[in-house]
């Protein structure tokens, strides 16, 4: 059998060309810059929050790796007159100077996939921090973003929460409380908190609580008599019963008695 030279005819030129010019756009495409390497774990994500980030990409809010994390320019897309911004076990006790990560685990377990997030109640300044890269109960969260000085942000600047169904406001998303620990493990321990905030001043607030359904179990006033816009409201909840709680909160506007605010949602409270 006699053999056939592949650059010998029209065949062999256009194999020729076409491996020239593969060639020329693989150097383009790496003298860009360009990974070609495989995507990492988590590189998938989808960020919770769809706000315009601030202009300064180092501590913009996008996604960094499992997680997004940064400031955006606005306040949350839909924020009602009040929310959840934090349903904690434990203070916050970090130093973000001395300590690289925070371990952020979550109490208790939910009947499906959980999304961590971590938001400023700084008021004006509008960070957050999402994940849903849990791994045995919880996260560990990277300071080498938070603590940018242009972030400006400390321990107590922030508050965190876990839910279920991307964290949405319709009533069948669960919030389950999470705590912090140091980086040597060392964490305070609290009652169950809830942290709110309000973007009007309130004159007074009143919690009213179900258990799967059953009459209310406790209906009575919390806070103070003076609320602040933004100012974070903390409601200790920590005779809350194990399991589903059906939590509503109703806050007085202080520039109109007869007008409310409100926040309704499921607490799910770990079993003793």
């Amino acid at each position: 059998m006699t053999g056939t030279r592949v650059g010998a005819g029209p065949v062999g030129r256009f194999l020729a060309r076409l491996s020239l010019v593969a060639s020329i756009v693989l150097f383009v495409v790496l003298s860009s810059g360009v990974d070609l390497r495989p995507a990492t774990a988590g590189s998938d994500y989808r960020c919770l929050l769809s706000n315009q980030p601030v202009a300064d990409s180092a501590v913009g809010y996008k996604l960094r790796g499992s997680r997004c994390e940064g400031l955006y320019a606005n306040l949350v897309d839909g924020e009602e007159g009040l929310w959840l911004v934090g349903f904690q076990t434990t203070s916050n006790s970090f130093n973000p100077q001395k300590e690289s990560t925070v371990r952020i685990n979550v109490n208790g377990a939910a009947p499906g996939p959980l999304l961590l997030q971590v938001s400023s109640v700084a008021w004006r300044v509008h960070y957050g921090m999402d994940t849903d890269s849990l791994e045995g109960g919880g996260f560990d969260w990277s300071l080498d973003v938070f603590r940018d000085k242009a972030i400006g942000l400390g321990p107590d600047d922030v508050a965190a929460v876990a839910c279920t169904n991307r964290c949405r406001r319709d009533g069948k998303t669960l919030f389950l409380p999470v705590e912090m620990r140091r980086t040597n493990g060392e964490m305070h321990k609290t009652a169950a908190m809830m942290i709110l905030q309000a973007r009007v001043e309130l004159s007074g607030l009143f919690i009213n609580v179900l258990h799967a359904g059953q009459k209310p179990v406790r209906q009575k006033p919390v806070g103070s008599n003076y609320m602040p816009a933004g100012r974070p409201i903390v409601v200790p909840v920590g005779d809350l019963l194990p399991g589903d709680n059906d939590v509503e909160l109703s806050g007085v506007e202080k520039a109109d008695v007869e007008s409310r605010v409100s926040w309704r949602g499921h607490l799910l409270m770990p079993k003793q």
